[in-house]
């Protein structure tokens, strides 16, 4: 049975189905089966990207980002990465400046975020938030389903050794090629998500609890015995 488990953690279900099969071009017998691990990596995080617009002279523009970055920061505190800066001159010779810092928050930083954006007082600057994608991280994805390999190798060879000691054979792996067959992926509870992210009068006491997405990871293999 499959366990939906948060990122740090991952769960695995391994299949296997095997078929005999003498290769008369070999000088050895060789043996090939399919086995399959699954499991799912949950997110309850989401990548935002918050935008902040400014107006500012040419002296002064290293002092305006450093106000974006520092004013997002102090609504919700977070790893925030500056991803682009724009700048362009206008007609009055004032400098247009559009910075953009990306972080992935919980569902209760965004509630937070959005109630504090749609609040702000004219500055001379405005700050815009946008959801990026709700599914997990890349990188855990991917450290799942290199969980998953080791999982497939590691079975694999206790396979091995428990299938010579039954039949008094001395056969050795000789290939496992494995085969991401993750299935195209649409995240679960999105609508949910982006009602609470659209809403211009939000209930925060009930959009605080964060709503899990999460993603089926599966790895297959081809595995080959040789005899010795």
């Amino acid at each position: 049975m499959k366990k939906i488990i948060p990122i740090t953690l991952v769960s695995f279900l391994a299949t296997s189905s095997v078929a005999l099969a003498c290769d008369k071009a070999q000088e050895h017998n060789t043996i090939q089966y399919t086995t399959q691990a699954e499991t799912t990596v949950k997110s309850d995080s989401i990548l935002v990207q918050v935008t902040g617009y400014a107006t500012t002279t040419l002296q002064d523009q290293n002092n305006i980002q450093k106000q974006i970055s520092d004013e997002v920061n102090n609504i919700v505190k977070a790893d925030w990465k500056v991803r682009n800066v724009e700048q362009n001159t206008s007609n009055s010779g004032a400098l247009n400046i559009t910075v953009q810092l990306q972080a992935r928050i919980s569902q209760k930083d965004l509630n937070s975020l959005q109630k504090a954006l749609e609040n702000q007082k004219a500055s001379g600057k405005k700050l815009v938030v946008q959801v990026l994608d709700y599914n997990p991280p890349a990188k855990a994805i991917q450290a799942a389903k290199q969980k998953l390999m080791i999982k497939i190798f590691k079975d694999t060879q206790k396979y091995l050794d428990d299938f010579n000691k039954e039949t008094n054979n001395t056969y050795t792996i000789q290939s496992i090629k494995y085969n991401d067959t993750t299935n195209s992926y649409r995240p679960r509870n999105t609508v949910m998500y982006m009602k609470a992210g659209a809403s211009n009068e939000m209930d925060s006491a009930g959009n605080n609890n964060p709503v899990a997405v999460s993603q089926d990871i599966n790895i297959r293999a081809n595995v080959t015995f040789m005899e010795k």
